[in-house]
């Protein structure tokens, strides 16, 4: 998978809390994570919408074409004090079932870690994206937290992701 990419997967992941629309967490040695409110309409209806559409993803990742790439299912894990989505990449399909590998380090998650290969639950499903020549497909959660950057932020993370967005 492309670093840069990598990168913006890393940089995208959202947890469920009880902050203010958006808010930024630095880690350590880590891409920031930006946190939302589970009762955020903007991004439930960026998760609905994901859902709704995942068969575009699925018959993507079917026709196996060449310039397709980067396909990654954002899911949503829970413990009883927190709801994290994390970003799964390297997608297969196995008897209808689709299986990854964990692709951000979980904040809150301990069960799982970065590199693990997991069976995904379909209903856990959040967001989805592949690139079609570059070109960002799904990623309706990414769109928004992107949206709700600053000009200043979204020129920069554009200019480190290298994709290009079909606004």
């Amino acid at each position: 998978m492309n670093r840069y990419i990598l990168a913006f997967l890393l940089l995208l992941g959202f947890i469920g809390c009880n902050s203010n629309r958006m808010k930024k967490v630095e880690r350590n040695n880590e891409p920031t994570i930006y946190l939302v409110n589970d009762d955020d309409k903007e991004m439930n209806t960026a998760i609905e919408e994901a859902r709704q559409n995942i068969g575009k993803f699925d018959i993507a990742l079917k026709e196996k074409k060449n310039r397709f790439d980067n396909f990654c299912l954002k899911v949503c894990f829970e413990t009883e004090e927190h709801k994290e989505h994390i970003w799964i990449c390297d997608i297969t399909i196995k008897n209808n079932d689709f299986f990854g590998v964990i692709n951000n380090l979980p904040e809150y998650i301990i069960d799982i870690n970065i590199g693990d290969t997991v069976k995904i639950n379909k209903e856990n499903i959040s967001d989805w994206m592949y690139t079609d020549n570059g070109i960002l497909k799904g990623g309706y959660t990414i769109r928004l937290l992107r949206n709700r950057m600053s000009e200043t932020e979204r020129i920069q993370f554009d200019t480190e992701v290298g994709i290009i967005f079909d606004e």
